[in-house]
């Protein structure tokens, strides 16, 4: 019985450390973005399915006209297609 409340004591305390460090990582994932952070700019990232992708550009054209598309890549980690999702 004490092993396991150990083991359990010693998950949380991983996962509680594990999550500290994760909020003071940056996303290495926006590195690309970073200058556009920078100068000002602002940054909105979407998450739409890929179906959705073509009616988002036409709404998001017709309400900021000074928008720009800076990627739209399908995330290429998810296996499955129902699952995976536009940047």
């Amino acid at each position: 019985m004490l092993s396991i409340i150990a083991t359990l004591i010693s998950i949380g305390f991983c996962t509680w450390l594990g999550g500290l460090l994760g909020l003071e990582s940056k996303n290495s994932s926006l590195s690309k973005y970073e200058q556009y952070i920078k100068d000002g700019e602002h940054l909105l990232l979407v998450d739409l399915k890929t179906n959705e992708c073509v009616e988002t550009l036409k709404l998001f054209s017709k309400q900021f006209h000074d928008a720009q598309l800076l990627d739209h890549l399908a995330d290429e980690l998810i296996p499955f297609d129902f699952m995976r999702t536009v940047h």
